[in-house]
């Protein structure tokens, strides 16, 4: 039993490894300079009117005063960004041959979330 238990942990986790570019929300090669050192996104469900929100979504970055190289950032309240799933980056036929344009989850067009942070 606890042979089968053992097992099926490693075969879920190689899993997770072998699909990261699919569960990631971003491509691992990708490079966001525009945001160096940012902090992690949070996702939220009420917005700043109270409004609850049935999909979660994040407020993008923006350079405070202190500028990208200080490393402070602000969220931008004016928009925001709902979370789906199964979403498709890379647009060019090059870039989908290479690695994986589809992602589990993520936002559309050129927003970016940061669950770690981009340190």
């Amino acid at each position: 039993m606890k042979l089968w238990i053992s097992a099926t942990a490693l075969a879920l986790v190689h899993g997770i490894v072998l699909s990261a570019g699919f569960i990631a929300p971003n491509d691992p090669i990708e490079q966001n300079r525009d945001f160096p050192f940012a902090p992690p996104m949070r996702f939220r469900w009420i917005d700043d009117q109270a409004r609850l929100h049935f999909r979660p979504f994040v407020y993008p970055f923006v350079a405070s005063s202190a500028g990208p190289s200080g490393g402070r950032y602000a969220e931008d309240h004016r928009r925001l960004l709902p979370i789906r799933f199964f979403v498709r980056r890379g647009a060019s036929a090059e870039e989908r041959s290479t690695h994986s344009s589809w992602h589990l989850f993520g936002v559309d067009g050129s927003g970016r979330i940061f669950l770690l942070g981009t340190d």
